[in-house]
């Protein structure tokens, strides 16, 4: 089998269950001997532009000052060199092993909602980065109801929910082909076997969920 790297990107509104997902199909992946790198959104081959990053309400992106148009400007540019450096240096490092990249979120999340990285909304710039950058080879939207959504994280209201999907649903296949799971009728790990049945063309799984 020819060695290959696979990039696997998984979006949805927090409280879909990316997490969970991510978990369970980096276990099985491991547990077929393929290496698996984990990334929240960007890989950070780059320092972040502020020390506190991790302390920031993420949660509530509406409650974040946003940066002035100059200066998102700049930063849609630092963000997408974080990503393009990052696929520079691992596909050489890995470019001789098996390797699955799981992204939760990716850099599209930008095009979703730029405020959560304290942007002005540039759509223009962001779709233009959006297609310079090499593209997943499978993208996941978990979407299903706000309410059941909301229930397992509470912090978005269910009129951001829906709106997050709506936007997801609509503005990915602009960019790329996408997968929608709903978790409403989808366990964690049955849209986990989902996805690595997805990534099983390409890789031999050993599916011990």
């Amino acid at each position: 089998m020819i060695s290959q790297i696979n990039i696997l990107a998984l979006f949805g509104p927090d409280g879909s269950g990316k997490s969970t997902v991510a978990d369970i199909c980096q276990k099985n992946l491991e547990r077929s001997n393929i290496q698996v790198i984990r990334l929240h959104w960007r890989p950070r081959v780059i320092p972040s532009l502020k020390k506190n990053y991790e302390t920031l309400s993420f949660n509530n992106p509406d409650s974040l000052k946003t940066r002035n148009y100059f200066i998102s400007f700049f930063c849609y540019l630092y963000f997408f060199i974080d990503f393009l450096l990052f696929q520079f240096i691992y596909y050489k490092k890995y470019k001789n092993k098996n390797t699955v990249i799981i992204y939760e979120r990716f850099f599209y999340d930008i095009l979703i909602h730029p405020r959560r990285y304290r942007l002005k909304k540039i759509q223009w710039l962001g779709f233009l980065l959006c297609r310079l950058l090499r593209r997943p080879e499978l993208i996941f939207v978990l979407e299903g109801s706000s309410k059941i959504i909301q229930n397992r994280k509470p912090e978005l209201s269910q009129e951001e929910i829906e709106r997050q999907i709506k936007i997801m649903l609509e503005t990915f296949p602009r960019i790329a082909s996408i997968s929608s799971i709903n978790v409403d009728k989808n366990s964690a790990e049955k849209v986990s076997t989902i996805i690595l049945n997805k990534l099983g063309s390409n890789f031999n799984i050993n599916m011990e969920i």
